[in-house]
């Protein structure tokens, strides 16, 4: 395993560090390779029939948000259609 040294760290950054350290019951060490890792996003790399799963995955949930909208809004004209008998 490779080992990292960092120098001026500002001091704001490293209290977060600290902060989300102690939250996440970790050394200050383990969060740094956590935040790293969910910076770079290793541990994410997927095959292109994967990627292509979760781009059509979002546009079903895309494509269920408008419907969910669409039926919403319907709902609600019938009430005010109603409303106005």
């Amino acid at each position: 395993m490779r080992t990292l040294q960092i120098r001026q760290l500002p001091d704001l950054l490293y209290q977060q560090l600290v902060f989300r350290a102690e939250q996440a019951h970790r050394s200050l060490n383990q969060q740094a390779v956590a935040e790293l890792n969910r910076a770079v996003g290793a541990g994410r790399l997927a095959t292109r029939p994967q990627v292509l799963q979760v781009i059509r995955d979002r546009i079903r949930l895309s494509a269920d948000q408008v419907q969910n909208t669409a039926t919403a809004d319907r709902l609600e004209s019938w009430q005010h259609e109603d409303r106005s008998r």
